[in-house]
């Protein structure tokens, strides 16, 4: 996503950690999306800090997803659909507990851009 994009509006951002016993939900507790369409587009960008992670849907174990790096930049996922995006969860990638920080875009009708 291009820096100052006239198409997306700055929805919520947070952080959310991993933990031993296995995947978590990507948001948290917080429900930020839950105020959105399920078929708005959203994009998602993540930075891992700490420890490496894997994010992906709820099937999501320490060996599948995609594989988060904690010294890689900020990391846009592919735009999806808030019924997905909510759906996402986190692992951590090793033996050490990980965690990120998220912000959520939400895609502009173009009517509004």
């Amino acid at each position: 996503m291009a820096m100052g994009a006239i198409s997306y509006d700055w929805i919520t951002s947070g952080s959310t950690a991993t933990s031993a016993a296995g995947q978590r939900d990507f948001f948290g507790v917080y429900n930020g999306l839950s105020l959105l369409n399920q078929d708005d587009v959203v994009i998602v960008q993540i930075q891992a800090s700490v420890n490496d992670l894997r994010v992906g849907p709820k099937t999501l174990t320490n060996n599948t997803g995609i594989p988060i790096g904690a010294y890689a930049s900020l990391i846009d996922l592919p735009p999806m659909r808030v019924g997905l995006a909510s759906g996402l969860q986190i692992a951590r990638e090793g033996s050490a507990d990980a965690s990120m920080a998220w912000v959520a875009w939400r895609q502009l009708p173009y009517s509004q851009k």
